[in-house]
């Protein structure tokens, strides 16, 4: 039979071993040759064959050169020579990853099939089989064609109720070749099938041995009863079903592999498969030549090659002609996942800008969940819910609070009593700034509340404030979450972060109320003088607190001028004080029924509860 057009070529057999590729021409019903002609810069080697009524091009990866990227360079060269080839066989050795599921032994045969949760093949990243790491799993792959699946399905059930032919296929074809090739095809002794515990790595001694490989150390090996085709219908080798992992580097570890076979259900381990799946509509055939571990070697290869050619030989007996016929090449398939992708290509863009927000969006929340700062918001909308109309305008218009505003290094001190009104006035000029366009962040100390009595407390809710009003500011946060993971940050690290993200958002005001009852009042004094004094920050302060012996020296001999301070005088007070009763009464209906019109009474009434109050 005379070499076929490339157009009559339907299907493509790629390997990435020199002992793979000689299994695959050894599968061929008939080699008929090199192709006719190839594709421009096409730097493929290709065989064209016989497998029943189809013909069949195998290619090679170059020598030396493994994994991925290089298997769908070949793929992408072999669709464009071969315009009519449907679908792809990647077929060759692998890695078994046995477990008490998947009694999975040296010359088995792995077929990718798709899972709840693949589609047959799945990438892992790169570089991290170190053991003890992680790995980490960087994508699912598109699952094979459909025909080439259900013709799995239909070999599988064939294969239930008959068994299968693969070892006297072999023997068949071995039987033609020559003597050294035949011993390096051939299945090695039974005795040599050691599965080593996964804890136990490879270890050589003086002579360069490794008496675990060699069969010196019983206790080294998992026990696995003994195949019987005879007695116990056994298929030997077995055919597996499932999830292939595929990467760029060869898997050495079995502690990794154990862990990894568990999490995802993988049967075997390969390197080429990964680069394909999404580009070339194929399946993968993987014979298991070892067990991924440090104890690999090369005793298995050839006759792992075999079974996987053997089988994939019979998928291709088995599937229907006109299935084949009626598929789409994979070159169309790929011209027409290209198009779909331009045409997405927008809407790609657009969504990868959603989910890096959404995904930003949950790193916040993590990182303020870890913070665990007091909500303070409630405690100053529910003293300026208590304000009545026009107190505190005196502090808004008073020429040292506009001297204050001006000023980006500048303290003022609100002192007064207890129950002279300060946390109301506090309230006051943190919603006159809201509500100005200044930007604030404030804390509300309160003797009743734990989380919002300690310095940690203010430092956390100022944080948090900042974290959520400036983007900007979010990466010093983010920085020392990393740094702590689960543990809490120290008072010098909350102090450390507070002070950046305030040098990078700009002017802001920050208002403090009740310092007083503060269970660290020195040190929360301390800490707002170091961010007053820093050059880096503009942030002037505004606080309030009684006029306790500790604040009084700590503010005043340390960091205040005599005009930064603002005494709540019994005079100012009662002002506030008359306006809130005058309010109060003029809003109940009793009164104003029974004294409206009664403009004597009502000013006593009023001079009686004003001056009754004594300045609180």
């Amino acid at each position: 039979m005379s070499v076929p057009d490339n157009s009559q070529v339907q299907v493509g057999w790629i390997c990435a071993l020199e002992v793979e590729y000689t299994a695959a021409c050894l599968s061929l019903d008939d080699e008929l040759g090199s192709p006719k002609s190839k594709s421009s810069n096409d730097p493929n080697t290709y065989t064209i064959g016989r497998i029943g009524s189809i013909f069949v091009v195998v290619a090679v990866l170059p020598e030396g050169e493994y994994g991925t990227n290089a298997a769908a360079l070949v793929a992408s060269h072999l669709v464009n020579s071969f315009p009519n080839v449907k679908f792809g066989l990647m077929v060759g050795i692998g890695g078994g990853a046995p477990s008490r599921k998947n009694d999975i032994r040296l010359g088995d045969v792995v077929v990718s099939i798709p899972g709840a949760v693949s589609g047959g093949v799945i990438q892992y990243d790169l570089g991290k089989d170190i053991q003890g790491e992680e790995f980490l799993q960087t994508g699912h792959l598109n699952a094979s064609p459909i025909a080439l699946r259900t013709t799995v399905t239909a070999l599988k059930s064939q294969y239930s109720r008959e068994g299968h032919n693969i070892q006297e296929s072999i023997a068949s074809r071995l039987a033609k070749v020559r003597p050294r090739t035949r011993r390096t095809l051939a299945r090695p002794a039974e005795e040599t099938d050691r599965l080593v515990k996964s804890n136990i790595p490879h270890k050589e001694d003086g002579d360069g041995t490794c008496s675990a490989c060699a069969g010196q150390e019983a206790q080294a090996y998992v026990q696995r009863r003994r195949r019987s085709p005879e007695e116990d219908d056994d298929d030997d080798p077995a055919i597996h079903y499932g999830t292939i992992a595929s990467g760029n580097r060869l898997i050495k570890n079995g502690i990794f592999r154990d862990k990894l076979a568990n999490a995802q259900g993988i049967l075997c381990f390969e390197m080429e498969a990964a680069g394909l799946m999404n580009h070339f509509p194929c399946i993968v055939i993987r014979g298991i030549c070892d067990y991924a571990d440090s104890h690999k070697s090369k005793e298995w290869q050839g006759y792992a090659a075999m079974t996987a050619a053997a089988y994939a030989q019979n998928i291709l007996l088995k599937i229907a002609v006109p299935d084949l016929e009626s598929l789409q090449s994979a070159k169309q398939v790929i011209e027409s996942v290209s198009e779909r992708v331009e045409q997405l290509l927008d809407h790609t863009l657009e969504s990868k800008s959603t989910l890096a927000r959404l995904s930003t969006d949950a790193l916040d929340r993590e990182v303020l969940s870890w913070l665990k700062a007091p909500d303070v918001s409630q405690n100053m909308n529910d003293a300026y819910s208590r304000r009545s109309h026009g107190t505190g305008d005196w502090l808004l218009t008073h020429p040292r609070f506009q001297s204050w505003l001006a000023d980006s290094k500048s303290l003022t001190w609100l002192r007064g009593i207890s129950g002279s009104g300060k946390t109301v006035l506090a309230s006051t000029v943190v919603y006159h700034l809201q509500q100005n366009n200044t930007n604030v962040i404030y804390h509300f100390f309160s003797f009743v509340d734990a989380q919002k009595q300690s310095l940690a407390g203010m430092l956390r809710g100022l944080t948090a404030q900042l974290f959520r009003k400036f983007t900007e500011a979010r990466a010093a946060l983010h920085d020392l979450w990393s740094h702590c993971k689960a543990s809490e940050p120290s008072i010098e690290q909350l102090q450390d972060v507070l002070a950046v993200m305030l040098s990078r958002v700009g002017r802001i005001a920050i208002i403090i109320d009740a310092v007083d009852e503060c269970a660290e009042v020195t040190s929360s004094l301390v800490v707002l003088r170091k961010i007053l004094h820093d050059d880096t920050i503009d942030t002037p302060i505004f606080t309030s607190s009684q006029g306790r012996a500790e604040i009084d020296w700590t503010i005043s001999q340390t960091w205040a001028q005599p005009h930064s301070i603002l005494n709540l005088d019994r005079s100012t007070v009662d002002k506030d004080i008359r306006a809130y009763v005058t309010q109060t009464i003029e809003e109940d209906t009793d009164f104003v029924r029974r004294w409206g019109n009664n403009v004597t009474a009502q000013t006593r009434i009023l001079d009686a509860l004003s001056n009754g109050a004594n300045g609180v």
